[in-house]
């Protein structure tokens, strides 16, 4: 991909924000001078993702980490090695269940899809809650140990995105910490949205490059990151992609969102290019620095 994935523009000249990624991987990261979107450039091929990803460094550098569970009065950071970090995944996919129940009109009977539905937890409890669901996850190993935490109303497909057999429509599809991870995000939004009934719901947690972890290079980009999303590029994505935008929740480094189809398309101005994302980083970095 030569140039921005959103707006078009060359990256020639785009500002550059990040040279490595976590665990030492050179990757050069550059937010578009027009719109921000913050993109790998030159992106890895095909090739080297796949074989990264069924490798045992992937297992090892992105398998099991810590995860916060619990609002801001009762916050708690749950590690691999702690005895009730099952527990702590538990109450993640029960705390995204419920907030994408609350947040956009799920009832039972709903039939859902969860592109990388991962340790299978939180589609679990979207079962739990009554509606007829499925799972697609590319890692073999995981759809299968998944499936067996799902009730009889779940299923889990072991295939890529681009190769699963869907069952369309679904009145709801729910995707968390994917779209990062992929080389033409405008292109799976648009395909997700085939996916949908005239009124479904798309909900889509991803990182927030706004707010990293410190030290920005070593903690939050990540090799397999091809994309990092502010709320304004998230926002506009989905625009361009055919959604309107219902909700937009930044928790903690994340943001949440939930779109319907849009009935007509309408332009989205950004506020500011990468200039901005490369000023604020630096200043994170500065204040890392000097702690």
């Amino acid at each position: 991909m030569s140039g921005c994935a959103l707006c078009g523009r060359p990256l020639d000249d785009a500002a550059t924000i990040g040279t490595t990624s976590r665990h030492g991987h050179p990757s050069r990261r550059v937010a578009c001078l027009q719109c921000s979107l913050v993109q790998v450039s030159p992106q890895p091929t095909q090739q080297a993702l796949a074989t990264f990803y069924e490798s045992h460094a992937y297992r090892s550098e992105h398998g099991p980490v810590p995860i916060t569970v619990g609002g801001l009065a009762g916050q708690r950071t749950y590690h691999p090695n702690d005895g009730d970090y099952v527990d702590a995944l538990i109450k993640m996919g029960r705390y995204r269940a419920g907030w994408a129940w609350d947040h956009a009109g799920l009832v039972p009977g709903m039939r859902l899809l969860e592109i990388g539905s991962g340790d299978g937890y939180t589609l679990a409890e979207f079962a739990k809650r009554g509606l007829d669901c499925t799972g697609v996850e590319p890692d073999k190993e995981e759809a299968k140990l998944s499936a067996t935490r799902c009730p009889t109303n779940a299923k889990v497909i072991a295939a890529g995105f681009a190769e699963a057999p869907y069952e369309p429509p679904y009145d709801v599809i729910v995707s968390y910490h994917v779209l990062e991870h992929l080389g033409d995000p405008l292109s799976a939004l648009r395909a997700w949205q085939e996916l949908l009934t005239p009124r479904g719901a798309l909900v889509i947690e991803v990182p927030n490059i706004l707010a990293p972890s410190l030290p920005v290079d070593t903690k939050h980009f990540q090799w397999v990151h091809l994309f990092d999303f502010s709320e304004h590029t998230l926002r506009a994505s989905l625009m361009v992609a055919g959604f309107e935008v219902l909700e937009m929740a930044c928790n903690g480094g994340n943001l949440r969102t939930v779109s319907r189809p849009a009935a007509t398309s309408e332009p989205y101005d950004m506020p500011h290019g990468g200039a901005y994302v490369e000023g604020w980083l630096d200043a994170i970095r500065s204040l890392g620095e000097s702690t």
